[in-house]
């Protein structure tokens, strides 16, 4: 877009979140492909800092998708670009498989491990926990019982 445009889209609310990261927590499909579209790729690469206490320290659109459980946003913001994110690690270690773990969201979980990301489910983070880890603590059976398929140890 036009120099007027990018502004238009990078704006960012007190707390630093764009609107793609709003529409990927409310999982509106349309804004988000309207946002991609208008916006371009950029969009979903940018990071929100977080400070405090927080558990994690970054949050990007995907991270926020993948915790809130939108499933239809990941696909389309692993086809629009944000594909490398799932091997990455952010900061204190976690990664997208660990957030959608955590939040028991077991289809979001299958994706990631279909996409690759497989390749991390035995990492740990600052706190030494894995992905299995964070879903046995908060009692999600289907998403423990997907990742020691997919060769998490116990």
């Amino acid at each position: 877009g036009d120099k007027a445009e990018d502004v238009l889209f990078d704006t960012r609310d007190r707390d630093g979140r764009t609107a793609l990261m709003y529409a990927s927590m409310c999982g509106s499909l349309e804004c988000a492909e309207y946002l991609i579209e208008k916006g371009g790729k950029r969009l979903i690469l940018i990071e929100k800092r977080k400070g405090g206490d927080a558990t994690w320290r970054v949050e990007t659109a995907l991270m926020l998708a993948c915790c809130e459980g939108r499933i239809e946003i990941v696909k389309l913001l692993l086809e629009r670009g944000g594909v490398e994110q799932i091997g990455r690690r952010y900061d204190d270690g976690w990664t997208l498989l660990m957030l959608a773990s955590w939040q028991g969201r077991i289809e979001i979980v299958k994706l990631l491990l279909e996409k690759g990301g497989g390749e991390l489910i035995n990492v740990l983070n600052v706190n030494r926990q894995t992905a299995l880890m964070l879903a046995s603590l908060h009692g999600h059976f289907k998403v423990v019982n997907c990742l020691e398929a997919a060769g998490a140890r116990f």
